[in-house]
């Protein structure tokens, strides 16, 4: 960019130095006139250094993507390859609802390589591209604007040299004609004091009145061309004034504004659109991620553990079906039917010891499943409770999550629940054994 100082005569730039070095104010527009085009030069760069740095960050943030869906779609064929390998041990797998589960995450994993590919190249192709594009323009038109800059540089600085060489000239013209006057006024003092001296009538004849007399005349034209000139001089001095002040107020109140204002053109916009373009591409993973959520849930409301059950004893009938009834089977001559009064006794007998057991298995059946009922509310609690909001992992610092979630309030939790799954299972072993007595009794 410095060589766009080569534009202008380097003759004409190195007079307009050193005259305008000479005054203090002069100089100082002018190192800051040079302080205002570095500045300018590093706001180009910082422009350029952020764009260059968001173009690193997508850059790499697709390389990212790119392995992240790669690993996808190896996981994916490798459960696609595994499915076909075992197909014959999952035959079993399709009686229970939760294969769709399976088939959903297969379906997700599958999908999510898609997008995240398609993410990869969003971030690796239109958003890098579009900042290299920005960063080409930006340079572009800086680099015209800094020429536009550095012409009115030369211009607000031609103005200065103006006003400093009037301003000079000024002061020159008023000297000499203060010089002027005050000469006049000593040759008029000394035309006053002949005139003092020498009688009226003499005066016309007298050799020295004739002199100062031509001395007057002869100073008070000089007078009359001096105090035009200096004021020609102030006239001018005045209008360099209010040019100067004039082009140095326009130029750092509107100008400077209008020309920083060149410099970003587009800017804003163009990084804008570049980074829509980057909400655009999430919101279509947002949307993919929805349309998971929601298959997972109406996968998720369609588990039936009864169902599953069903399916189950149906595909596998001939292990679970009950068996045929046993009948009686009489070797050759039955007597069952003669009534005979011991066995009737003891018959009699037998049942009311049958009844008396009866009755205790009953209440106790029925004190067991009172327990079983309650082991099992608290065991469901403990199955249902709300453990899968991970909003902690999103919103807290790791180190409070970390603390409330503490190994030995996890171990205390996994003691009670199976302290209360083994009492539930207990009093379900000791419900179903009851049961079974109670049916063979009866």
């Amino acid at each position: 960019l410095s060589k766009l100082d080569s534009d202008s005569s380097e003759v004409g730039r190195k007079e307009l130095k050193e005259t305008l070095k000479k005054d203090k104010d002069f100089n100082n527009i002018r190192i800051q006139l040079n302080e205002q085009l570095r500045c300018l030069d590093g706001r180009l760069e910082s422009q350029q250094g952020q764009l260059a740095e968001i173009q690193d960050i997508f850059k790499r943030r697709a390389e990212i993507e790119l392995n992240y869906s790669r690993d996808l779609d190896r996981l994916g064929k490798l459960l696609s390859s595994r499915q076909k390998e075992q197909k014959g041990k999952r035959e079993g797998w399709t009686s229970f609802s939760a294969q769709e589960i399976w088939k959903q995450l297969f379906n997700e994993t599958r999908k999510a390589g898609r997008d995240h590919a398609a993410l990869a190249e969003i971030y690796n192709s239109a958003v890098t591209s579009r900042c290299t594009q920005l960063s080409e323009d930006i340079t572009r038109i800086y680099k015209k604007c800094r020429e536009i800059g550095f012409e009115i540089h030369e211009e607000v600085l031609k103005v200065l040299h103006e006003l400093h060489t009037a301003m000079k000239t000024h002061h020159t013209y008023q000297s000499e004609f203060r010089q002027a006057e005050s000469k006049l006024q000593v040759v008029e003092k000394q035309r006053t004091k002949i005139k003092e001296q020498t009688p009226k009538e003499k005066l016309e004849k007298n050799r020295k009145y004739k002199l100062i007399e031509k001395e007057v005349a002869k100073r008070t034209n000089k007078y009359t061309e001096a105090r035009l000139k200096a004021t020609k001089a102030r006239n001018e001095y005045l209008l360099c004034m209010d040019a100067a002040n004039s082009s140095i107020q326009q130029y750092f109140v509107n100008d400077l504004s209008d020309l920083i204002d060149c410099m970003d053109f587009g800017f804003h916009q163009s990084i804008g659109r570049a980074m829509m373009m980057r909400s655009s591409a999430l919101e279509q993973i947002r949307r993919s991620l929805q349309q998971d959520i929601d298959a997972m849930s109406k996968v998720l409301g369609s588990l039936d553990s009864r169902l599953d059950k069903k399916n189950f004893l149906e595909k596998n009938d001939q292990a679970f079906m009950i068996p045929k009834k046993f009948e009686y089977q009489p070797v050759r001559r039955d007597e069952s039917e003669m009534m005979q009064k011991p066995v009737v006794e003891e018959l009699e007998s037998r049942k009311r010891k049958l009844a008396e057991r009866l009755s205790t298995l009953r209440a106790d059946s029925e004190e067991i499943w009172k327990s079983l009922e309650a082991a099992e509310k608290t065991l469901l609690e403990m199955v249902n409770c709300n453990d899968y909001d991970t909003t902690r992992y999103f919103v807290e610092e790791e180190s409070a999550r970390k603390e409330r979630e503490s190994e030995t309030l996890m171990t205390k939790q996994k003691v009670d629940r199976q302290e209360t799954e083994q009492f539930y299972l207990t009093k379900f072993r000791e419900y179903i054994l009851n049961s079974n007595r109670i049916s063979r009794l009866q």
